[in-house]
């Protein structure tokens, strides 16, 4: 028969106290040594528990929307000088882009088997007009909106050394996960190696833990996923 919540906490904490009991009737000098271990083993484990207490799982899948871009819609404009806000950066793949400009820390990605948006994914490139510009899952610490480092995003179709996306998000944490998008999709000339026009994600998003939440504009979206 198994035993209730009140009885297995009852039955632990007299398992404590019959120890403690035998603690104390031993020899001072015992005593202290028991008791050493213990602070240093505790000492030992704070550093393992602190290190995983902002410790997420993200995961971000950018696409592009069915509607081509034209350069005269609302929501275009000329192609802009990418300027980071912090000399520091973070990178998950290859970003041939940033990497002239900036010097930038490499972040370990997750497996294959660890993405939970892969169904999404296949899903979307089922659909007539979309394409995966960039989709990556990665683990990392997450801090307060002052230590938050820019995470920089290369992809798409490329030519020279210019991606048709490019930019970078930002990710902190205070009582709400915080994402901020500064994200661009450029379209090229025809014969031409030079963007002439460009679509930009400029969002911030408040978010929970666990949740799929969405971004979009007319031509590109962004499905971001943050694990504990």
């Amino acid at each position: 028969m198994q035993l209730s919540l009140k009885s297995r906490c009852y039955a632990g904490w007299q398992s404590i106290s019959s120890y403690l009991k035998a603690v104390i009737r031993l020899p001072a000098c015992v005593r202290v040594q028991i008791l050493t271990f213990l602070g240093l083993a505790l000492l030992a484990s704070a550093p393992l528990w602190a290190s995983n207490a902002g410790y997420y799982q993200v995961e971000m899948l950018i696409f592009t929307q069915p509607q081509s871009l034209n350069p005269s819609a609302e929501g275009t404009r000329d192609v802009i000088t990418w300027s980071l806000p912090s000399e520091r950066a973070y990178q998950v793949d290859t970003v041939s882009f940033w990497q002239q400009q900036i010097d930038s820390q490499q972040i370990s990605p997750l497996t294959q088997v660890t993405r939970h948006l892969t169904g999404i994914s296949q899903k979307l490139q089922e659909r007539s007009g979309t394409r995966i510009l960039w989709h990556q899952a990665w683990g990392m610490h997450i801090g307060s909106r002052t230590q938050a480092r820019p995470i920089l995003i290369e992809g798409g179709r490329a030519l020279q050394n210019v991606a048709e996306l490019q930019g970078y998000v930002n990710l902190s944490v205070g009582r709400y996960l915080h994402v901020h998008t500064n994200l661009g999709l450029h379209q090229f000339e025809q014969r031409g190696l030079v963007p002439y026009s460009a679509a930009y994600m400029q969002q911030k998003r408040r978010m929970r833990s666990n949740e799929i939440h969405y971004l979009d504009n007319p031509y590109f979206g962004v499905l971001i996923q943050i694990r504990r």
